[in-house]
């Protein structure tokens, strides 16, 4: 914000890019008729977010879903993608921000 010698307050944690927890991404598609999900390989930026495709963003303490012009049914394997991944990390190694 213009004029803020200091970046505000979050309530959530900064997502951390180190090696102990790198940043993923995976891209979600139902382009050859089949529901596939793949991981990005690093580097990776905001170009490379196609507008027929969903991708799943984990910064290890969230998980983001970028979707587009993707029909209902990719959008919903996508999701289904994202909580399952979301519920197989969050027991492995994270602390899960659950709101009340």
């Amino acid at each position: 914000m213009l004029g803020l010698k200091t970046p505000p307050p979050t309530p959530f944690p900064v997502a951390r890019t180190d090696r102990e927890h790198p940043v993923r991404l995976y891209m979600s598609s139902m382009s050859t008729g089949q529901h596939t999900v793949f991981e990005v390989p690093p580097p990776f930026s905001q170009d490379d977010l196609t507008r027929h495709d969903c991708f799943i963003l984990d910064t290890f303490h969230f998980i983001f879903v970028w979707y587009n012009e993707v029909s209902p049914s990719d959008l919903k394997c996508a999701m289904e993608f994202a909580v399952n991944y979301a519920d197989k990390v969050s027991n492995e190694i994270r602390d899960v921000f659950k709101p009340n």
